[in-house]
């Protein structure tokens, strides 16, 4: 993303999605995610910075509001159940996959074979980019969607290049983002060496929804902050963000991950979240079959549902 910015993203984790109720949803097997998680940051950015715009889709909203020399942003995450169960009808010949690798894409191809509509193909797209792809902090190449697909590798803007082009020949249109991950800890986040990071939004029946390929299709947590919505995907003249500050006044987790049938789910306590095994990890809660302890933060109790509040 540049000499100004690195790239923070949750690249080690499953993508976890909002599942929908009428079976036309996201396979069962990987669980559903809802609830509603909100937060309050002070954005601090130098004169002349483009400020963060007010915003809002099917599960996810910000506003914003000048104080005292600073941006106070209000973000509410509320992952529901999300569908779309129009037809899939995939357009193979479309010239948004010219040039990616003819293996690449029948493996697509085959992992797409069974989904009938738009939302389970957009689950399953988004899996299979996941696992054939390893995250990269500092791109070393021209992360076009053909070279993401020779390489196997991409941060996070290469990630939305590809799945931008893919999902668009699926039939399911979809414009970049370009935003901020809030750090994890209490203090505040200087904007560069990790906060910058791009996802999608994608357009799907009754609305649009976050679609972050490293992460999750069809929300984004409340650790995300929207700035700027649309083309280009071009994140260097977001420059004048440097030496900007993100700091979280408050920050409300109620967002639970409903486990597959026949699974555990461990909930492990705070601190520091560490990617570990078969299991995955959602906002510094990790889930999984997972019997040893981490570090003495494991709570050592299982659950057929997980909440967590804070």
């Amino acid at each position: 993303m540049g000499a100004a910015f690195g790239i923070l993203s949750l690249g080690g984790m499953p993508s976890l999605s909002a599942a929908a109720p009428d079976g036309h949803g996201p396979p069962s097997a990987e669980g559903a995610v809802e609830g509603r998680g909100d937060a309050l940051y002070r954005l601090q950015i130098p004169e002349g910075a483009p400020a963060p715009p007010a915003y809002a889709n099917r599960t996810f909203r910000q506003s914003v509001r000048r104080e005292a020399g600073a941006w106070l942003v209000t973000v509410v995450s509320f992952p529901s159940p999300v569908s779309d169960p129009r037809p899939f009808q995939p357009d193979w010949s479309s010239p948004a996959l010219a040039g990616l690798p003819g293996p690449f894409l029948g493996e697509l191809r085959a992992a797409l074979r069974s989904c009938k509509t738009r939302d389970a193909a957009l689950h399953a797209a988004t899996l299979f980019l996941r696992a054939r792809t390893t995250y990269l902090r500092q791109p070393d190449f021209d992360e076009s969607p053909a070279e993401v697909c020779r390489r196997g590798r991409a941060s996070c803007v290469g990630m939305a290049r590809l799945a931008r082009a893919l999902l668009d020949a699926l039939g399911i249109p979809c414009r970049p983002v370009l935003g901020l991950q809030a750090a994890g800890g209490s203090g505040p986040a200087v904007l560069e060496g990790g906060a910058l990071h791009a996802w999608l939004e994608a357009d799907l029946s009754g609305g649009s929804v976050f679609v972050d390929p490293w992460y999750s299709s069809g929300w984004v947590p409340e650790r995300y902050v929207v700035l700027r919505v649309g083309d280009p995907l071009a994140p260097a003249d977001l420059s004048r963000l440097a030496g900007g500050t993100l700091s979280a006044l408050w920050r409300r987790d109620r967002i639970f991950y409903d486990p597959p049938p026949d699974t555990e789910a461990l909930l492990w306590g705070p601190g520091t979240p560490r990617l570990f095994g078969s299991g995955s990890t959602l906002l510094g809660k990790a889930l999984g079959s997972r019997r040893r302890r981490n570090d003495g933060l494991a709570l050592n109790q299982r659950f057929p549902k997980v909440w967590a509040g804070r």
